[in-house]
């Protein structure tokens, strides 16, 4: 399977608009119900992600 340059970039935006306008609900069916999504703390680097995740 190949996929173009292109099609990434579209990929990305479609996923960033929600994020642009605050539209979270609609960011969050975007994902897949066993992915994890990772935001880096501000301030620790090394802060273990896992222990303020929530189900």
């Amino acid at each position: 399977m190949n996929i173009t340059r292109q099609e990434i970039e579209d990929l990305l935006v479609h996923e960033a608009e929600p994020l642009d306008e605050f539209k979270l609900k609609e960011w969050a069916t975007l994902l897949a119900s066993n992915g994890t999504y990772v935001i880096p703390t501000i301030g620790n680097p090394d802060a273990d992600f896992k222990k303020f995740l929530r189900s």
